[in-house]
């Protein structure tokens, strides 16, 4: 197989688990308020936005039809898993605010673990239906 042509598995690590685990990282670090966690927050998302980039500027092997099947399938669960966290996530914020007033969760602080579980789960689960089969 030709160097210049990415596997369908190696797009969707670079699409989905790459760039996942870059906004995880960057969620993380910018709960820590200091400026060496501030950098390391801006490489990460340097390394989400090239991984992206990359994806987009290679050329990929075609994808045959239980690709796509599988690929459908692990949007839709992790579509589904990320719902069932932002709603648990939400439940769990008003428990907490009823016995500490001033405890705010903004969705500007969850966007990027947001984001990190939808693209990691899709890469995840692509993985599995396709180890799996059906």
């Amino acid at each position: 197989m030709n160097n210049n042509i990415l596997t369908i598995k190696k797009n969707i690590t670079l699409r989905y688990i790459v760039t996942g685990c870059a906004w995880l990282l960057y969620g993380i670090l910018a709960l820590i308020p200091n400026t060496i966690s501030k950098i390391i927050s801006i490489v990460s998302l340097l390394i989400a936005v090239i991984s992206s980039i990359l994806v987009f500027i290679k050329k990929t092997e075609n994808d045959d039809e239980m690709s796509r099947f599988h690929f459908s399938r692990a949007c839709e669960i992790s579509i589904l898993i990320t719902l069932i966290v932002v709603l648990l996530s939400d439940m769990i914020c008003s428990i907490i605010t009823v016995f500490h007033s001033n405890f705010v969760l903004s969705y500007q602080t969850m966007t990027p673990f947001l984001l990190a579980t939808i693209q990691i789960c899709i890469g995840a689960f692509f993985y599995y239906f396709e180890k799996e089969g059906d």
